[in-house]
């Protein structure tokens, strides 16, 4: 099987899987050390996928045995949806936020195969989703759910935690607003950022919303523009701009979608940069981080 892995940076190490949506593929990070690997993120639970996450581990040297921590950015299944086959397959610590472990707790389907990311159909009539579009959505949701294996979070993390690979510290950046409980990942001895889909490297992210109520049953109404904007100012993750090489890579190969998670180099304060780019409402999946 063809292989994706690039180097940027020593012993860090990214590579592409295939997603089954019109996006249709996704960065993993793998950090390696002979105390235990650091991968970051794990793509969705499909054969192609995780014949593709085999493969490029086998390219870089390392096995599913030489895992030490699956950093899980957030709970979308291209970002979550092997968390569970790669916890078969390793004793590697499963590390995301609490919040996506609560929010995984609730929204779990009643037949137990796996985190979903369902909003009640009322949600939607409510803003404007035509019925012909939701008998769709209704006919995706149980693939969708089989898009995600269940998973146990071993460690919950939080703002300002951290673990060590490698002899560096990867620092957990809390950046709620595309998804509850996302995180960034940072190693300032390198000054570089994992940013999940937090920061992308040519539009900005969808900020999702599941419906009125608190997803984390807040006795308030839901907002995660509230979450999002404010990290703008104060979390380090605001200041980071693509890598110059990573972005010339991205733009020799053509065939490569217009939505990355991205690394980028950490830049001192008063270097901030803001850029809005429209996101395609032309499906059901976009739809649903879309409502206003």
């Amino acid at each position: 099987m063809p292989t994706s892995v690039q180097e940027v940076a020593d012993n860090i190490y990214e590579f592409q899987v295939p997603l089954p949506f019109k996006l249709n593929e996704i960065n993993l990070y793998l950090v390696k050390s002979d105390d235990g690997c650091l991968l970051i993120d794990t793509g969705t639970n499909t054969p192609a996928t995780a014949a593709a996450l085999q493969a490029n581990l086998d390219a870089i040297g390392v096995r599913f045995a030489d895992l030490r921590y699956v950093a899980i950015t957030h709970f979308h299944s291209d970002h979550a949806g092997l968390a569970g086959w790669i916890q078969d397959h390793s004793d590697a610590e499963i590390l995301m936020h609490a919040d996506s472990q609560h929010f995984l707790g609730s929204w779990s389907d009643e037949g137990g195969e796996g985190p979903v990311d369902i909003a009640p159909d009322s949600f939607y009539q409510q803003h404007g989703l035509p019925q012909a579009t939701l008998d769709v959505f209704r006919s995706m949701r149980q693939r969708w759910r089989t898009l995600t294996l269940p998973f146990s979070i071993t460690r919950t993390v939080d703002d300002g935690d951290a673990v060590q690979v490698g002899g560096n510290d990867y620092h957990i950046v809390f950046t709620p607003g595309h998804a509850i409980g996302h995180i960034c990942v940072f190693c300032p001895q390198l000054s570089l950022a994992f940013t999940g889909d937090h920061i992308l490297q040519r539009i900005t992210p969808n900020i999702s919303i599941h419906s009125d109520r608190h997803p984390l049953h807040k006795n308030e109404r839901y907002n995660p523009l509230s979450d999002f904007f404010p990290l703008a100012r104060k979390n380090p993750t605001a200041r980071l701009h693509p890598r110059p090489a990573v972005a010339r890579r991205v733009a020799d190969r053509p065939s490569r979608p217009h939505r990355r998670t991205a690394v980028a180099p950490y830049r001192a304060p008063g270097n901030h940069a803001c850029t809005h780019a429209g996101w395609p409402r032309d499906g059901v999946h976009d739809f649903t981080f879309c409502l206003p």
